[in-house]
């Protein structure tokens, strides 16, 4: 996991993890292209780059580096009018979006989701408010370590299909750039 948010929360959970996998590492938007050609270098699988939508360097650089942007969204009008900025950016880099509706209580309102399906594509999937990913954050867990059964892990689960799709469909696809 990269993290170029100023908030640093995913290094910070990082850190609360020790020693466990996944490792966690700060960085900046400068240092970036240097830090992924390391990790390929090293056989990394898989790079998680963490930004705030309104570090706008740092989302362009993390953008030209991705396979796939993944947009977390709250399920409301002002978390979709929040996203469509970070897709806009995606689709300028030429890299595929996914958004994927968190922290809800409630499924959203047809015409909430039609909404949301307008800007970018929707995971099949949401993540449900739930006590764990608090305390997880303060303690470096995951929602696998704390309940493997639960509904919590289940939307997690479900979740991984479309990415591995989508990051799958990316590698099989010829080179292009945003200009094309």
């Amino acid at each position: 996991l990269v993290d170029l948010a100023r908030s640093t929360a995913t290094r910070r959970w990082g850190e609360a993890r020790g020693n466990r996998a996944p490792a966690c590492v700060r960085s900046t938007a400068d240092r970036l292209p240097e830090l992924i050609a390391k990790l390929t270098l090293g056989k990394t699988a898989l790079a998680v780059i963490d930004t705030a939508p309104y570090q706008l360097v740092s989302c362009r650089t993390a953008m030209v580096m991705a396979d796939l942007v993944l947009i977390p969204i709250t399920a409301t009008a002002a978390g979709a009018e929040a996203a469509r900025h970070t897709a806009e950016m995606a689709r300028r880099a030429g890299v595929p979006a996914l958004m994927v509706i968190n922290d809800v209580a409630a499924l959203p309102d047809r015409d909430l989701l039609l909404s949301f399906h307008r800007i970018a594509p929707v995971a099949p999937t949401v993540i449900r408010r739930h006590r764990l990913f608090p305390e997880c954050m303060a303690t470096g867990g995951t929602v696998f370590e704390r309940e493997p059964f639960g509904d919590v892990t289940r939307d997690v689960h479900e979740l991984w299909n479309p990415l591995t799709f989508m990051l799958e469909a990316r590698a099989r696809a010829p080179l292009t750039t945003a200009a094309e």
